[in-house]
């Protein structure tokens, strides 16, 4: 590529040649995930129009990955542009997770926990994978990779340790206050074989930065799944898939509720 231009005797006709390589926009591989997410709504437990309504908060975490990463530059600085595909791809690991749920409903409380990991994180890996420019930035690829995994994790402990917590009660006030706890928990629990092996080795931690990311971390997970569970309790599509997974009675009765109701006296009508 060369500019030309007509300078009489100011100065040569033609400057210094630049080179540019242009590559032709791949737009299929980013449809995949996409594609992949369409494919599990016409799985036999999904063929219903309330199932479409996964998009409402998918579109939530879309919105959300576009506004975090602005306000972590002004408080961090330009780099931060990183967490936006992570955070798209949480997303589509998290509808996946929702789609997949009824699969796992009969399982035990564990390996409905392995199955979501493992369905979320190929779902994340697979829209990760699809929208990373790996020519460009394909050193930084492994790292997020790993952190996507280790937030798709921390989202799944969360949910199903809340669920575990609510057993015998199910309030949606109830299962977001122990949502926030069991995540800030598993957030911590995941970081600290890593400080524990730094502390030992002798590496100076800084506490105020450990603390302030796991925030970061559990504030992001809980955000995340906001709309979700916002749907889980509106949708009752999604409300008996959220009960089948986490084991939640189907009533909104307490069992001490129903322990302390009158018994009815002999002869009377029932």
């Amino acid at each position: 590529m060369v500019a030309s231009a007509d300078l009489g005797g100011l100065g040569p006709k033609e400057g210094t040649p630049g080179f540019y390589q242009w590559r032709y926009p791949q737009i299929a591989p980013q449809l995949i995930p996409w594609l992949g997410l369409l494919v599990l709504l016409t799985l036999k437990p999904n063929r219903s129009a309330k199932a479409w309504w996964v998009w409402v908060p998918l579109a939530c975490v879309a919105g959300l990955a576009w506004a975090t990463p602005a306000i972590l530059e002004e408080l961090s600085g330009p780099d931060a542009g990183f967490v936006r595909p992570v955070f798209l791809a949480v997303g589509v690991g998290l509808a996946a997770m929702w789609l997949l749920a009824a699969h796992l409903a009969d399982k035990h409380r564990f390996l409905a926990f392995l199955g979501l990991v493992a369905g979320g994180a190929a779902f994340g890996a697979l829209a990760f994978t699809s929208w990373h420019d790996w020519e460009d930035d394909w050193l930084m690829a492994i790292p997020l990779l790993i952190w996507l995994g280790a937030w798709i994790a921390v989202s799944a402990a969360g949910l199903s340790l809340a669920g575990w917590s609510c057993r015998r009660q199910y309030r949606p006030s109830r299962i977001l206050l122990w949502l926030v706890a069991w995540l800030g928990a598993a957030s911590t629990g995941l970081c600290a074989p890593f400080l524990l092996f730094a502390g030992c080795s002798g590496e100076e931690v800084q506490m105020a930065e450990v603390g302030a990311g796991l925030a970061f971390m559990t504030l992001a997970s809980f955000l995340m799944l906001l709309p979700f569970l916002i749907l889980s309790f509106t949708n009752d599509f999604y409300c008996q898939r959220l009960k089948g997974l986490l084991r939640l009675p189907t009533g909104q009765v307490s069992a001490t509720s129903a322990r302390s109701a009158p018994i009815p006296e002999a002869g009377s009508d029932l």
